[in-house]
């Protein structure tokens, strides 16, 4: 049971983060750790902005970017 509860709150955060094209994904993929730890307020490392950028997901890394700045 706790396994469907990862998966709905990873669909909600490819939601949020415009990244619903990815949901079928492992849970455990690099686009999910950045989502979790971008909606724990956590900062990312240039590598993981790298990757959001050479994967594509510009419209995530805006989001991010204004809750980032929200933050401080």
């Amino acid at each position: 049971m706790e396994f469907q509860g990862e998966i709905f709150m990873f669909n909600e955060l490819y939601e949020k983060y415009k990244a619903t094209d990815y949901q079928g994904l492992p849970a455990i993929n690099p686009l999910s750790f950045i989502l979790r730890k971008a909606e724990l307020g956590l900062d990312l490392t240039v590598s993981e902005w790298n990757w959001l950028k050479q994967q594509c997901f510009s419209e995530t890394m805006g989001i991010r970017k204004i809750i980032e700045s929200s933050l401080i």
